[in-house]
C-alpha cells in the first residue's frame, strides 16, 4: 500500500506490544469474568493471610519456647548454685556453732528470701514476663519502636 505520494505504508498492530488486555465496550463487559476474577483474588488473599498468619505463629511460638527453655534452664543453674553455696555455708558456720543451727539459719537465710520475692513479685516476675510477652507478640514490624506514630494523615 502507498499513500498519495507513492509512500509505502505500514500498519502496525500496536495491540500485540500491549500487555495488558483492550477495555472492552459496555456491550461485550461480561460480569461474570469480573466476579471470578474477583473471587479469585480474594482467595489468592485469604490463602496468604493464612500463610502469613501460620509462619508468625511459628516464629513467635519458637521464640516463646525457646526463652522459656533458656528461663528454665538459667533457674536450674541458680538452684544447684544456691545448694553448694549453702553447704558452703553451713560448713563455714559449722565451726562456730552446732551442725543443726546452722541448717536452721541456712533454712531461715531460704526463708527471707522467699519473703522477698513474694513482697517483690510484681517488679521481679510479672513485669519482665509481660514485657517480654508484649514485645514478642506485638512488635513494630519495621523495627524502630521508638518513633512516634502520625495521627494526623
Amino acid at each position: 500500500m502507498t499513500d498519495a505520494g507513492g509512500m509505502p505504508v505500514y500498519r502496525y498492530d500496536y495491540t500485540r506490544f500491549n500487555q495488558y488486555p483492550q477495555p472492552r465496550f459496555m456491550s461485550e463487559y461480561n460480569e461474570s469474568d469480573s466476579l471470578r476474577s474477583a473471587w479469585r483474588n480474594a482467595r489468592a488473599y485469604v490463602q496468604l493471610y493464612a500463610r502469613n498468619l501460620k509462619l508468625l505463629s511459628i516464629e513467635k511460638t519458637t521464640l516463646l519456647l525457646s526463652g522459656a527453655a533458656l528461663a528454665f534452664m538459667l533457674l536450674l543453674l541458680v538452684i544447684i548454685a544456691f545448694f553448694f553455696i549453702s553447704i558452703g555455708l553451713i560448713l563455714v558456720l559449722a565451726e562456730v556453732l552446732p551442725l543443726m543451727w546452722c541448717f536452721i539459719i541456712m533454712g531461715g537465710v531460704y526463708l527471707v528470701l522467699a519473703l522477698l520475692a513474694f513482697v517483690l513479685r510484681r517488679s521481679l516476675f510479672t513485669d519482665p514476663i509481660a514485657r517480654f510477652i508484649s514485645r514478642l507478640f506485638i512488635d513494630n514490624p519495621d523495627g524502630d519502636d521508638d518513633s512516634p506514630v502520625n495521627v494526623e494523615s
